[in-house]
């Protein structure tokens, strides 16, 4: 029997790379439970236009296009501040609807977020993403060149880590286009790393 989908998630850290891959496991477990991809709404809690009155309404009422919703509200320390918000999204929490998933995300940890939401959301559900160690990280870009075939010549992941941030969503990004920028089967040199992070953080 397929786990049940859970109603709230707060996933927290400075981890962004992991957490969004958490958010595409959640979509396909709510894929393969309902037999389609649930209809996706994302917004952010530091925008002063995004209200939790519009995130609940969105999350209350039914689509005419998915079966399930999932919706990812990022930065939600930023709503400690504000508290009709807060009430807002604390009733919602302790009546979820049963059609829709909602994600709480927050780069601080769950001490960052306001206490009456953190506690209406289950222990299982509430998960820190923890920065990468440095050794881990090089093990990383290494292994995501190899599964691109691009080679690297010696100091080129060290100088990647020095010019991006340490999230491996940053560091995907990076990586990406860094491996379109030589191709498959190229192997990438110290130099051309250089002139095109370079590049890129001038741009």
């Amino acid at each position: 029997m397929p786990e049940p989908l859970h109603p709230a998630w707060l996933l927290a850290g400075p981890e962004e790379g992991e957490k969004d891959d958490r958010v595409a496991g959640i979509a396909k477990a709510i894929e393969a439970k309902t037999g389609e991809p649930p209809e996706r709404h994302r917004f952010h809690a530091a925008d002063p236009q995004t209200r939790m009155a519009d995130v609940v309404m969105v999350l209350s009422n039914r689509s005419l296009f998915a079966r399930h919703r999932l919706v990812v509200v990022t930065g939600v320390e930023d709503l400690k501040k504000r508290k009709a918000d807060i009430e807002i999204l604390a009733g919602y929490l302790a009546s979820p609807a049963d059609d829709a998933t909602l994600v709480l995300e927050t780069s601080e940890f769950t001490g960052a977020v306001d206490a009456s939401i953190v506690k209406l959301v289950p222990k299982p559900q509430q998960v820190i993403f923890w920065e990468m160690f440095e050794g881990a990280k090089k093990g990383w870009i290494v292994n995501f060149f190899r599964q691109r075939k691009v080679g690297l010549e010696p100091g080129v992941v060290e100088h990647i880590l020095d010019m991006v941030t340490n999230n491996t969503r940053d560091l995907r990004s990076e990586c990406e286009r860094l491996a379109l920028y030589a191709g498959a089967g190229a192997t990438l040199d110290l130099e051309r790393v250089e002139q095109y992070l370079y590049h890129s953080k001038e741009e």
